[in-house]
């Protein structure tokens, strides 16, 4: 950052200011339209600045230029005003108390000089771990709040960039999901099925909502990589269908997901027989293996039948290349594991793909990161899926994102 003050008068440097080098130009230029408007130009930076940064967000002017984020405490007061430069590598935060500027604090990635590539791990790591700074540094605590900062802002790095091959592809999406759990563990809840909101709107924006289901934290990962684009070049959830998308026909002879229910077998007293007489009859029926009268069964609902995401992201032939559990693999880092469940009712089974994880190490028993129902997104440093493993997916490395 560097003392700007140029031909803009008496204007306040960008040195007093603390702002991005970037921002600090439509900041004069804030400045000159309220001059013309005959507002005081005197400077108060609380007021000043909130309201600088509120008119450029009311503008929608954050899309091309990093973006800015105006932290507040539970009681809706602005604490702090994070300001991310183009590239995403600067950070100014602003911090204000009892009504009153008393800190800026910038914070530089400063990543310029590392290569991703054969460095997959550190390079997450000084990304996260930067995002991790700006959050404390700005009081951010709002979960949703932080988790869509942390992934806007690593999608900076991320979204254009190109790989070596499969493997580093691979190492680097394992990289990204781990430094999301270490994180975020505890913190993001699970989205349960009858309050779930898709992760990335249709517009291909990053949604608010701060709750996730399994495949929303994968799809979470891959748009960090923007490497589920639709047709129109839009991100969109790998667990969809559509968008041009091609499905493997299997997908149509997988099982499907089937809730059960209660029901209560038929009741004797509509007969209207006698308590002996029902007590003879359930008799023989327990002799010959049924269900008494009255009693109550768990049955499967087949009007509740659906082809859940881990299916819809199995078999989606555009984004992943889908393994077989039984292949011999040298390294799982970044492969996302897809669990087999069978469900018994009434002295039926059917079997469906159940949940999907990431394996974040080599081994096949190691590390795993996952958004698991009751406790939302988990870390384990041992794979407790690997029995019921059926399958292993990988990101496709398509040719726009291969290093040449």
């Amino acid at each position: 950052m560097c003392d700007i003050k140029a031909d803009h008068g008496d204007f306040e440097t960008n040195e007093d200011l603390g702002l991005t080098d970037e921002r600090y130009e439509d900041w004069v230029n804030y400045k000159k339209e309220k001059e013309k408007e005959g507002i005081d130009a005197d400077f108060d930076y609380q007021e000043d600045v909130v309201d600088f940064y509120k008119d450029l967000e009311n503008k929608n002017e954050f899309e091309s230029d990093g973006g800015v984020e105006l932290v507040k405490d539970k009681n809706g007061e602005i604490v702090s005003v994070v300001d991310r430069s183009q590239q995403g590598t600067n950070f100014a935060v602003h911090k204000f108390e009892e009504g009153a500027r008393y800190e800026s604090v910038n914070i530089d990635m400063d990543i310029d000089s590392m290569e991703n590539t054969n460095n997959e791990s550190a390079y997450a790591d000084r990304v996260f771990d930067t995002l991790k700074k700006v959050r404390e540094e700005a009081s951010m605590t709002d979960p949703a709040q932080s988790f869509k900062f942390t992934v806007d802002s690593a999608r900076d790095h991320y979204d254009d960039m190109k790989f070596s091959g499969q493997e580093s592809l691979n190492k680097t999406f394992g990289a990204i999901t781990r430094n999301l759990g270490e994180d975020f563990a505890g913190v993001i809840t699970y989205a349960k099925k009858n309050e779930y909101q898709a992760p990335i709107n249709r517009d291909g924006s990053y949604n608010s909502y701060g709750k996730l289901d399994c495949v929303g934290l994968m799809a979470t990962s891959i748009y960090i990589l923007d490497m589920s684009k639709d047709q129109n070049g839009k991100a969109q959830n790998a667990n969809d269908t559509g968008h041009g998308w091609s499905h493997d026909q299997q997908m149509q002879n997988a099982g499907l997901r089937i809730n059960t229910k209660k029901e209560t077998v038929i009741n004797a007293g509509s007969f209207e027989i006698g308590a002996e007489t029902t007590e003879k009859i359930n008799n023989l029926l327990d002799s010959l293996g049924f269900d008494k009268v009255g009693s109550e069964r768990t049955i499967f609902d087949e009007s509740s039948a659906y082809r859940n995401g881990v299916t819809q992201m199995l078999y989606n032939n555009s984004l992943f290349d889908r393994i077989d559990a039984s292949s011999a693999i040298d390294d799982y880092t970044g492969l996302m594991g897809i669990t087999e469940k069978t469900d018994k009712a009434k002295g039926e089974s059917r079997s469906y793909f159940d949940h999907v994880y990431v394996q974040t190490d080599m081994s096949k028993y190691g590390s795993t990161v996952e958004s698991c129902g009751g406790s939302g997104i988990t870390t384990s440093e041992r794979n407790y899926y690997a029995k019921n493993t059926k399958y292993y997916l990988q990101l496709k490395l398509l040719e726009d994102r291969l290093l040449k």
